[in-house]
């Protein structure tokens, strides 16, 4: 949305383009995702048996969750 309000600013002449509009900003590289194998998860799974944070890293790796979605969870 940003960009077509820039751009109908620029094409329309409306006046209130500030200097931020005339940034343009880096391409944002997508990072490659590499989701583990049941053999590494087996191997995970055991290597956490017993830790202060076992249910922690279960909930993590089976809800498929991120690290700060994980350290945003709350018991309401």
């Amino acid at each position: 949305m940003g960009y077509s309000i820039r751009y109908s600013s620029r094409q329309f002449n409306w006046g209130f383009e500030g200097q931020s509009f005339r940034c343009l900003l880096p391409r944002v590289e997508k990072k490659n995702i590499h989701p583990l194998d049941e053999a590494q998860i087996a191997k995970f799974l055991k290597a956490i048996q017993g830790h202060l944070h076992e249910y922690l890293y279960q909930t993590a790796l089976f809800m498929g969750l991120r690290q700060g979605e994980v350290l945003g969870l709350t018991w309401d």
